[in-house]
Formats: C-alpha cells, sequence, structure tokens
C-alpha cells in the first residue's frame, strides 16, 4: 500500500479484466454489504456525493472528466451522475455470481466506459488511467462511511460493515484495481486507517488548493443533483463536504439559505445518531432519496421543469440498464 501513497504509483488500470469474480469473492459477505446499504440509504447516498466532491478536488480526476466534457454543466453533470447512480444501485440490488445479471452487464459498461476515458487521457498526453487514480475513485464511495461513521448517523453490525468493505472490494476489482491498491482488501480497521491516510494527506490538501475548474465542475454536480434532492445547494453542501472533512467550513456559506441548508444537513444525521429518533426517521429519510430518484427515472416531465427538456434514459449514452430494485 505504500506505493499508493506516492506519486510514483502510476501503474495502469486493468481494463482487460475478465470480469470473473475473485478466488477470495465471499457472497455471504457481499449480501451483507447489500443489505448496509439498503439500511443507511440516505446517509450512505449523502457520504458518496460528498465523495464525488472530494474526487472533484483531485487534479487527475478533474481534468479526466473535464476532457470528457460530459459534467461541466448541471445538465450533462446530471445525466452522468444519475447514470453513474443507476449503475451503483444495479450493483447492490444485484447478483454478480450470473454474468447476464443486470449488475454484472453493468459493472462491463462501466469498465468500458473507463477504457473509452483512459484512452482519449493517454492520447492528450495526460497518460492512462492508473491505479492510484481507481483507489481514489473507490474512496468516493465508501471512504466517508468508514471515517465519518458515527457523524453520518451510519448503523450497523461489525459483520455487515465487513460486508460493505467487501463488496467494494470485489467491485474494484471487476473494475480493474489489483488487490495491493485495493483499499478494501484488509480489516475493518486496517481500511479505515488507510482511508484515514488518503484523506488527511491528499484529499484535503488538494481540497485546500482549491484547483482550477474545481468551483465550476462541484457546482455542476451538486445543480445537477438538485432535480434528485431539492434540498443540496452548492454553497451547504460544499460546505457539509469541509465539515467531513475536518475543514472551516462557515466562511462558505455567503447566504443565509446556504447557513440554513447546511445546519440542516448536519441536524439529519445527528438525528439518524440519536437514540430512539432514528427509529423513526432513517426509514423516512431513506424514503425520501428513493422517492426522488424513482421520480426523476419515471417521470422525464419533472426534467423539463429543471432543465428545460425531458431526458430519456434510452437514448441515453450513459446507461440503458432496467434497476432490479
Amino acid at each position: 500500500m505504500e506505493r499508493l501513497l506516492t506519486e510514483g504509483s502510476e501503474e495502469p488500470v486493468n481494463l482487460k479484466q475478465t470480469g470473473q469474480l475473485p478466488p477470495w469473492y465471499d457472497s455471504k459477505k457481499f449480501k451483507k454489504g447489500q443489505e448496509f446499504f439498503h439500511r443507511n440509504y440516505f446517509a450512505l447516498f449523502v457520504s458518496k456525493l460528498a465523495g464525488l466532491i472530494l474526487l472533484l478536488s483531485n487534479q487527475n480526476m478533474l481534468r479526466v472528466l473535464k476532457l470528457t466534457n460530459k459534467s461541466s454543466n448541471k445538465l450533462t453533470a446530471f445525466k452522468r451522475y444519475m447514470g453513474t447512480i443507476q449503475h451503483m444501485l444495479s450493483w447492490y440490488d444485484g447478483d454478480l455470481q450470473t454474468s447476464g445479471s443486470s449488475a454484472h452487464k453493468s459493472l462491463m459498461t462501466v469498465r468500458g466506459f473507463h477504457c473509452a476515458a483512459s484512452n482519449k487521457a493517454a492520447s492528450v498526453g495526460f497518460g492512462h488511467i492508473s491505479q492510484r487514480d481507481m483507489a481514489f475513485t473507490q474512496f468516493g464511495f465508501m471512504g466517508f462511511s468508514l471515517l465519518k461513521f458515527e457523524i453520518l448517523g451510519l448503523v450497523g453490525t461489525p459483520e455487515e460493515i465487513e460486508g460493505f468493505i467487501h463488496f467494494w472490494r470485489t467491485i474494484g476489482y471487476l473494475l480493474g484495481i489489483s488487490d495491493e491498491y485495493n483499499l478494501c482488501g484488509g480489516s475493518i480497521e486496517e481500511t479505515r486507517e488507510l482511508c484515514r491516510i488518503l484523506l488527511e494527506q491528499n484529499f484535503v490538501p488538494d481540497l485546500e488548493k482549491n484547483p482550477p475548474d474545481f468551483v465550476e465542475m462541484s457546482t455542476a454536480l451538486m445543480e445537477g443533483m438538485r432535480a434528485v434532492i431539492p434540498a443540496v445547494d452548492k454553497y451547504a453542501f460544499l460546505g457539509f463536504t469541509y465539515f467531513l472533512c475536518g475543514l472551516e467550513f462557515k466562511q462558505l456559506l455567503v447566504t443565509f439559505l446556504s447557513r440554513c441548508i447546511c445546519y440542516y444537513h448536519i441536524f439529519c444525521h445527528k438525528l439518524l445518531s440519536t437514540p430512539c429518533l432514528h427509529i423513526v426517521f432513517r426509514p423516512c429519510f431513506n424514503y425520501l432519496v428513493r422517492l426522488g430518484i424513482y421520480c426523476v427515472e419515471k417521470f422525464p416531465s419533472i426534467t423539463f421543469f429543471y432543465f428545460g427538456q425531458q431526458i430519456n434514459w434510452k437514448d441515453d449514452d450513459l446507461t440503458n440498464l432496467k434497476l432490479v430494485h
């Protein structure tokens, strides 16, 4: 893992992975990881959104996304990240042991996207997507969940947390991350410690540098996601991301509304960690996120009111999946 933490760890990601499950795959652990996600649907959705914003602070990740030109405004960002959400949900709901399943097909499709992006980046001199890049991306989907477990209001048994780590170890492997670079190859404590090092030594310094195009790309992401969760405010959620990183965030809340929404986010997660209250609020918050995703998938007129056009997912080049709910 020391190689992962150095700038020299630029070994290309394995984009020729056969799609076969690794020898260490454990179906029971994988299902436990899926159960953990569904128990914490809202909190994990928020943590992943904050993780995506964090990824945009990394210059390598940012320039590849900028190169694809598919997430630089709220409409293209909405299409890209809703496509990402749909793929991710198919993994959390699906069966990877069946090669023809929607989850397995989705993973192979995403790997194809990575291959195209890697080749395009290499053609302009950026180099191929590396193992390090993919490990950083892996952090975006699971890092905050382990590091800020109590702050986010997550609940789960040690077996479920181990299953969640095993889930992302498996997903990372199938997307081309070698075992030596996979963040999720150790115990809960080892994985959490590695994520802490990545956050403190890489992501926080990147975030404090405020790299070129970060504001544009992160704003596009948050404005696009408002179609799913109307309470997302670009200043408020960026402030909440800084809060999760342990950074001062009040200076980012430039309007009264953004201050209210940011503290509302913090308050909601506090409710999820409060004894007795979380029993009521967890299913409510989970339902609201599920409802938001369902509505934008099933009722294109919603996107018309927000973007000025209807999004027909069947014609979209990012996803054409029938999800298993």
